[in-house]
C-alpha cells in the first residue's frame, strides 16, 4: 500500500528558492555522512516524511531518481500549482481547515 500526502505551501519566490536550495544542501550532507547507511530514518529525518517537492517555477527537489516525477507529469504538476496560487481565499475555506505553518509547529510542539 502507497501512503501519500499534499502540502501546499504559499510562500515568496525568495523563501521558495532558501527552501530548495536547504533541501538539496540538506541530501548532501546527509549522503556524505556515516548516518547515510542508517535506512529510512535518517531520510525522514531529512525532510519528514516527503519525498518529492515541485513549485510553481518548476523547481524539483527528490530525495531520490526514483522519487523525481516524469517530465510529462511535471508540466501538469506545475500547471495545477500554478491554478493553486491564483486561488483567492474565500476558496481555500471551502475545502475545508487551511492551517499556516506557525500553526501546524505550535500544534507539533506542544
Amino acid at each position: 500500500t502507497i501512503q501519500s500526502y499534499v502540502a501546499f505551501m504559499r510562500m515568496p519566490r525568495l523563501a521558495a528558492c532558501l527552501l530548495f536550495g536547504y533541501l538539496e544542501t540538506c541530501k548532501f550532507e546527509f549522503a556524505s555522512s556515516a548516518g547515510a547507511a542508517g535506512g529510512r530514518g535518517g531520510r525522514d529525518a531529512l525532510s519528514h516524511g516527503f519525498c518529492t517537492f515541485v513549485s510553481s517555477a518548476g523547481q524539483v527537489f527528490s530525495l531520490t531518481d526514483a522519487d523525481m516525477p516524469a517530465r510529462s507529469a511535471l508540466r501538469t504538476i506545475v500547471r495545477g500549482l500554478r491554478c493553486l496560487a491564483h486561488l483567492p481565499a474565500s476558496d481555500w475555506e471551502t475545502l475545508g481547515s487551511v492551517k499556516t505553518a506557525r500553526q501546524l509547529v505550535q500544534e507539533s510542539s506542544a
